[in-house]
Order: structure tokens, then C-alpha cells, then sequence
């Protein structure tokens, strides 16, 4: 068989492949949560078997056979959330890139995916996601609930008025509204991780040799990142001076998408030192144990650790380095 008739079989087979889980993400509840991680894998196997255009071209047929059983909206919707990560996984694995800057890359694809998909949202329904009609409609039927079965009282017992349950309950709901955008963003960023996690297990299973992930100590997001942090606070408190909303969510959204992130670079901070320090074992336990009764200050201080990292570099790490141990 010719390259290019191989190309067309394996090609075909695993775009099927890809078509079906992306449709099983879509459309089945339970099935659809771990679909939704894995369906690109395929693509990522054919970009490594052959080429991106290849990977680009199986990524086009696998959405149109979703488009023609979940609708276009459907497949748009895969395409931007995972088939941009797919191919950004696919290339840097093929050109053997590190697994810090191939992270970054799936990282960015994946922002810039969803990040257009919640504009089209906001295009096609013509506003937000939830008013303030609608918020405050939510809190009222919740409220009847908690009538109907009893639990206002218990609540009211502790010397809370209606009234202000009811404003707790739609600054707490508005809240939520307001960061969801953020949540979608950081949904998008957890599928892509253990997509890249997963896809790599694959990949050594079919033989393919791939540049160890560097211990978890040595992780450390690039310098630059920090711009993102300070562009999030400078839209936040600009907003608040303005008493412009819009730019004060957003500064919200990218200030909330940036905390997961900077307490995993400050756990990573915390790890080296545990590990270099030469303590005893119940001294390391004693300060484990402190962390976690502490944990309301230790959570703040691992962020702040994690942010300031970037820029003052605590363990002399170059971005990339350190390879698994």
C-alpha cells in the first residue's frame, strides 16, 4: 500500500474514531465526561504518524461527521475547545518540544478557543447569560424552597432577617454568574491538561518516545505569564475607578483563572524547598501538619509564592529545564 493510500485509510479510521467520541462528549451524560478529554487523541496519533496537514485534514472530516448528526453548533463548539489543542499537541509532540512550552501552547489554544466560543454565546443570545430579572428570580424560587421544606427558619433562628438572606444569596449568585466565563475557561484548561496527560500514555504505549515531564518540583510557569496577572488587576481596579462593570469582570474572570495557577506554582516552590532542606522527617511532618491546620493562610501564602515566582525566579530554574527524575 502507497504512503498516500495509507494515509487516506489510517486517516479515515481515526477520524471515525475521533467523530464518535467527540459525539459521545456531546451527547451522552456520563460517557461524555471522559469522551470529552480523549476525543482529539486520535487527531494527535495521526499528526505523529504523518504530518499536520494530515492531522488538520482528519480534524475536518471527523467535525463534519459530528455537524451532521449534533449540527454545526455542536461541532463548532469541539472544534474550538479541543481540536485547536489537538493540533498544537500533535506538532509539538512530532517536533519533539519540551512538555513546559507544549503545555503553554495547548494552553493558549485552548483560551483562544473558548474565549471565541463565549463571544459567538454572547452574539447569539444578544446579551449575558443570566440578567438581573432572571437572578432575582432564581433567588426568590429558592427561597420558597427553603420555606416549603422548613430551612428558612433554622436560618432565621440564627438571627438573619429574610431580607437579608435574600441580598447574601444574589451577591453570592451574582458572583457565580459573573465568573463563569472564568469557569468555562478553566474547565477548558483542566480537559486539555489530562488530554495531554492521557494522549501521552498513548502515545509510549504505541512506541513513540516522547521527552520526560519534569518533576513536579521543577515546574514553574514562564515569566512573561505575569503580564497576564497584572493586565487582570490593572481591568479590575480600572473597572471599580470607572464604575465600569464590564472591564471590572473581566479583570474578575482573568484574576480567577490565574489562582489555580499560581498555587500550583506555589506548591511546586514549597516542594523544592521540602525536598532540599535538610530536615528531619518529623520536622517535614510537623510543617505539613501546620500547613494543613493552617490552611486559610498557608492557600494565600502558596499564591502569592506562585505569583512572585515569575519574576524573582526562587530556585535559579530556566523555563523547561529539569527534566523527570
Amino acid at each position: 500500500m502507497s504512503r498516500q493510500s495509507n494515509l487516506v485509510a489510517q486517516g479515515a479510521m481515526l477520524a471515525a474514531v475521533a467523530a464518535l467520541l467527540g459525539l459521545s462528549s456531546l451527547l451522552v451524560p456520563v460517557l461524555g465526561v471522559v469522551a470529552n478529554v480523549i476525543w482529539t487523541i486520535p487527531i494527535i496519533v495521526i499528526i505523529l504518524r504523518f504530518d499536520l496537514r494530515a492531522g488538520v485534514m482528519s480534524l475536518l472530516v471527523a467535525l463534519i461527521l459530528v455537524a451532521v448528526i449534533a449540527g454545526p453548533m455542536g461541532a463548532l463548539s469541539l472544534g474550538l475547545k479541543g481540536g485547536l489543542t489537538a493540533l498544537i499537541f500533535g506538532y509539538a509532540f512530532k517536533k519533539g518540544l519540551s512538555p513546559g512550552i507544549t503545555i503553554l501552547g495547548g494552553g493558549i489554544a485552548t483560551v483562544v478557543g473558548t474565549a471565541f466560543l463565549l463571544l459567538l454565546a454572547f452574539a447569539v443570545m444578544g446579551g449575558p447569560l443570566l440578567d438581573l430579572a432572571e437572578l432575582e428570580n432564581t433567588v426568590d424560587q429558592t427561597l420558597s424552597l427553603y420555606k416549603q421544606y422548613g430551612l428558612l427558619e433554622a436560618l432565621l433562628e440564627q438571627g438573619t432577617t429574610e431580607g437579608e438572606l435574600r441580598e447574601q444569596m444574589l451577591q453570592m449568585m451574582g458572583l457565580a454568574v459573573a465568573l463563569l466565563p472564568g469557569a468555562m475557561f478553566l474547565g477548558s484548561l483542566t480537559a486539555a491538561a489530562v488530554t495531554y496527560l492521557i494522549s501521552r500514555r498513548v502515545l509510549k504505549r504505541l512506541g513513540y518516545s516522547l521527552k520526560p515531564i519534569p518533576a513536579f518540583r521543577y515546574w514553574q510557569v514562564p515569566w512573561y505569564s505575569v503580564w497576564g496577572l497584572i493586565a487582570g488587576l490593572a481591568f479590575y481596579l480600572a473597572g471599580d475607578y470607572l464604575a465600569w462593570k464590564p472591564l471590572a469582570l473581566i479583570g474578575q474572570n482573568i484574576i480567577y483563572i490565574y489562582l489555580p495557577l499560581l498555587l500550583i506554582n506555589g506548591l511546586a516552590v514549597a516542594t523544592y524547598y521540602y525536598h532540599r532542606w535538610s530536615l528531619s522527617p518529623f520536622l517535614k511532618g510537623i510543617l505539613l501538619a501546620l500547613s494543613v491546620f493552617y490552611l486559610p493562610i498557608a492557600l494565600p501564602f502558596l499564591i502569592i509564592v506562585g505569583a512572585f515566582d515569575p519574576l524573582f525566579n526562587y530556585r535559579k530554574l530556566s523555563f523547561g529545564t529539569k527534566e523527570g527524575e
